[in-house]
């Protein structure tokens, strides 16, 4: 049994403030000041949190985590609609349970105003004129009133200077919530700088502002007509209003407003003559005297855009989006995929590069149509067979649609849950666990969960799917094995590991930023979008071919045994139609013995090969080559003889792309985080990659049994 209980008020009222302590030496309230704890446990070491039930699942709201011997807390209407919420408090390993029934409250009152930011999250820096805040006000029993918010700028206490009313707004209480928005206008900037001493140029590093939430019992002027002060009319801004003078039936201090005393505007002078607020509430805001833009928002407002034959224009200059404007992973996929990501993301109001991160995720940086062929979910987010039938169509018919078609899907996917795709996780999230969609910056949500309880539907048999995924997730997902000594642990229980084991969200969005991250050194600057600004390839009509454009870095090289220069490169395969069917976005054409590329295991020779007549070779499923060529089949081609050029002149007889060295050398499991490594003469790409090479392939072949392989090109930048 537990040494440790909860003490404190299992039923409290909503809106009043309720301590709760491991001592037991009062009632259900307390005064703040108490006696010494019985036992010498500190502080930090006593770890209180609130779970609240949703559904079968009870889930940790860490917005309510306290540390202390006695806490206070107080609960909002919001708490009368939980199905059940449960207070727990650890105290140096022992833990005790407070089941919680909150109670109504007769009095209808502003509880507080919470300042956030314009996806409702708490701010973690400072704010800047042209961003948008949430003013969320918190109210006790004042369903569906009006509450009116005012968005100030305050004087800083300057003499014979009053506060500025930038704008008032009024909302309806939902839930015992009112929001409101405002935006940081930067036209105001001079409003701010010009209250200022006479001594000064204006009012330092930043302004301060504050916002006030009111409710009118009694209005005297239709709402219609509250003031809003015109800022083009300076005169009339930086005048100073006189309050007025309460009547004498008006000084019994009976309303919520009168027992808090005066608020902040009725000291500077500036409250309204014609009605009296029965409750009020004030909350001070910080602002950063620059100008804030979004990155995404002010490229794609920077153009005039038109749909002009299904490209984004400029109206004046012709230009396409997709030039100017570019994204991560670009150069994995065609101008034609860019700009209808940039579509999708405007509909969404998105940025287009978080898309673009979760599709690098999902299909293994290649995003293939065809990516997870043969296993339970395919294509550029790995449909399920639910997921697809939600959208209006099969996992089948997935894997027959271009890249471009396919992303059709992938909007009709998203748009289920655009409002709550407000972080990189959640758009992550929104493809690996639907259901936790929204919890993006909730950092210690728990997604998976190595012994969570698994659960079967009526039939006794069957898994339900949320249990399923729930449990075996965290085995499935390695890559999110962030937590210190976790991946040991796992490895070392093997397959079936059952120990205890947990993902959070905070793990999840530290893996999907690699890739976001690893994703902005693999934009391209070869955007097209116009006919007149395509380069026909120089490659053969009626065959497919590949064309290999080295970057020759002239960098220190140092990936493996230090070198002088790198040679990475980009892999582009034609099809007979001389069109760009397939990208590989990153090989290396080092080998082992340097860069003297005419003799044996040295880097790649430049120049023209002919591609095999069977242009794979079958990989190995064990043993040494699989080993060094990895599992997946290699592109065969070799040198033209009597071409004269460098790949004739090495005297090579064969060279292939291929994956390898990425493995286990006893198990054959991927190596996290894979590198590519040097080769004796050929060209190394990732596992994933020549698994999307071959299979585009096979299609490729299936649909054209008659078009044969021609030449592979190796060329410089």
């Amino acid at each position: 049994m537990s040494k440790v209980k909860i003490y404190g008020n299992p039923n409290p009222v909503i809106g009043i403030k309720e301590y709760y302590s491991i001592h037991d030496f009062f009632g259900s309230s307390a005064p703040s000041k108490f006696i010494d704890p019985i036992e010498n446990i500190p502080d930090e070491n006593i770890k209180w949190s609130v779970w609240i039930l949703l559904g079968k699942e009870w889930v940790k709201m860490t917005k309510n985590n306290k540390t202390g011997a006695t806490v206070e807390y107080t609960f909002t209407q919001t708490s009368l609609t939980r199905k059940g919420i449960r207070m727990l408090v650890d105290a140096n390993g022992e833990k005790a349970v407070l089941d919680i029934k909150t109670k109504n409250n007769a009095e209808s009152k502003i509880l507080y105003v919470e300042i956030l930011d314009n996806l409702g999250k708490k701010p973690t820096k400072l704010f800047s004129y042209g961003e948008t805040i949430t003013a969320r006000v918190h109210c006790l029993n004042m369903e569906k009133f009006r509450i009116n918010v005012t968005l100030w700028e305050n004087d800083g206490g300057k003499k014979d200077l009053s506060d500025i009313s930038i704008e008032t707004k009024e909302a309806n209480v939902l839930n015992g919530i009112a929001d409101v928005k405002f935006t940081f206008d930067p036209s105001k900037v001079w409003l701010a700088n010009a209250k200022t001493s006479p001594n000064e140029s204006n009012e330092g590093a930043f302004h301060e502002y504050y916002v006030t939430a009111e409710f009118y019992k009694k209005v005297s002027k239709p709402t219609q007509d509250i003031n809003v002060i015109n800022p083009d009319y300076k005169v009339d801004i930086l005048s100073k209003t006189s309050a007025s003078k309460p009547s004498e039936n008006e000084t019994k201090k009976t309303s919520p407003a009168q027992q808090k005393g005066p608020s902040k505007k009725e000291t500077r002078g500036i409250a309204k003559a014609d009605r009296k607020a029965h409750d009020y509430q004030e909350q001070k805001v910080d602002v950063k005297k620059e100008i804030w833009k979004d990155p995404f928002v002010e490229k794609i407002n920077s153009y005039l855009t038109v749909n002009i034959g299904g490209y984004w224009a400029d109206k004046n200059k012709g230009k396409c989006v997709c030039k100017d404007y570019d994204l991560i992973w670009g150069n994995k996929v065609s101008c034609e995929f860019r700009k209808k990501v940039i579509e999708i993301a405007q509909r969404l109001n998105k940025d287009p590069n978080l898309l673009m991160a979760a599709m690098a995720l999902e299909t293994g940086r290649t995003f293939s149509p065809t990516a997870g062929k043969g296993s339970s979910y395919v294509g550029l987010i790995q449909f399920g067979d639910d997921a697809a039938e939600s959208v209006g169509t099969t996992r089948d018919a997935l894997l027959k649609m271009t890249a471009l078609q396919q992303l059709d899907y992938v909007e009709k996917y998203l748009t289920k849950n655009k409002s709550k795709l407000t972080t990189l996780a959640d758009f992550y999230l929104s493809i690996l666990m639907p259901v936790d969609i929204g919890k993006g910056s909730t950092p210690n949500h728990i997604v998976f969960d190595n012994q969570y309880h698994l659960e079967y539907k009526k039939d006794g048999k069957t898994l339900t799917d949320l249990s399923k995924s729930r449990h075996y997730g965290y085995r499935q997902n390695p890559v999110f094995f962030y937590e210190v000594g976790e991946k040991e642990k796992v490895k070392k229980g093997g397959e079936k590991y059952d120990g205890e084991g947990k993902t959070y969200i905070w793990e999840i969005e530290k893996y999907v930023s690699a890739i976001y991250d690893e994703g902005k050194g693999q934009k391209t600057k070869n955007l097209s979008c116009n006919k007149d600004d395509v380069v026909k390839p120089d490659v053969e009509s009626g065959t497919w071919n590949v064309i290999i454009t080295e970057k020759y870095t002239g960098k220190k090289c140092e990936h493996e045994k230090p070198r002088n220069n790198c040679r990475r490169g980009k892999i582009e395969v034609f099809d007979h139609n001389e069109k760009i069917a397939f990208t590989i976005s990153d090989c290396l054409l080092e080998g082992v013995a340097g860069e003297d590329r005419l003799i044996t295991n040295s880097d790649t020779p430049y120049g023209t090969y002919k591609i095999s007549a069977s242009p794979f070779i079958i990989g190995s499923s064990s043993g040494g080559k699989r080993v060094s060529y990895g599992p997946n089949p290699r592109l065969s081609f070799e040198p033209i003889k009597d071409s004269e050029d460098e790949a004739d002149k090495s005297g090579r007889s064969a060279i292939r792309i291929h994956g390898g060295r990425q493995e286990d050398k006893i198990t054959f499991k991927p190596i996290p985080d894979p590198i590519l490594k040097r080769t004796h003469g050929c060209i190394r790409i990732f596992d994933s990659d020549a698994k999307s090479f071959y299979e585009w392939w096979v299609d490729f072949y299936k649909n054209n049994p008659n078009i044969k392989p021609g030449k592979l090109k190796i060329i410089k930048s």
